[in-house]
């Protein structure tokens, strides 16, 4: 496909009627400034369950995270807070993403930590979408006390083998080894428990 503009849509997700628009005129207003470079919209969701239920009005705020203190290449890599259905690139994203990373990487995560480092990324703070979180999600986000910290402590030893595996995983974009990691991880977990959203 070739365009000015691309979207990601998952399937089961249900869009609020003004998703393309708020985010195009972001885009827009962005271009203004920026112009040719590599240029990402991203806005907020609300979580809901299989049937539709609410869980969280906003994912952001049900886990205190605010994406504008991670938009730096060391955050975004250890906490991305840009999910693919909430996209909007323009064609020099699509230019700069491809080839795809040949690793373990998602491909929201891996378009993330590209713009953040070769062009800009513009944050709504508005859900524009009801994402599902089926029970039986491989991947997904997590609300509520599935983020708490005694949680964190009592899973430490799954808890590190995931966050070594998720660093030998950026070893494509030579992020620097499970140390350095670790330590932009608990400066994310830090922010996220620290600063009020």
């Amino acid at each position: 496909v070739d365009s000015d503009y691309y979207m990601f849509c998952d399937a089961d997700d249900v869009w609020h009627a003004d998703k393309i628009e708020l985010s195009l005129e972001r885009m827009q207003k962005i271009e203004a400034v920026h112009g040719e470079m590599p240029l990402l919209v991203h806005t907020d969701s609300a979580v809901y369950d299989s049937n539709l239920n609410l869980l969280a009005a906003s994912y952001w705020r049900s886990v205190n995270l605010n994406p504008d203190k991670f938009l730096t290449s060391n955050l975004i890599c250890v906490c991305c807070p840009i999910g693919g259905s909430t996209m909007l690139l323009n064609n020099e994203v699509k230019k700069l993403m491809f080839p795809l990373a040949d690793n373990k990487l998602m491909f929201d995560y891996w378009i993330a930590i590209n713009v953040v480092k070769h062009g800009v990324i513009s944050t709504i703070h508005t859900p524009t979408k009801k994402y599902r979180q089926h029970g039986s999600n491989v991947c997904g986000v997590s609300v509520g006390d599935a983020n708490s910290f005694l949680r964190r402590v009592k899973n430490i030893v799954p808890l590190y083998r995931q966050y070594s595996d998720e660093a030998r995983a950026l070893d494509c974009i030579n992020y620097g080894g499970v140390t350095k990691y670790l330590f932009y991880k608990a400066v994310a977990i830090a922010k996220m428990r620290l600063l009020r959203y």
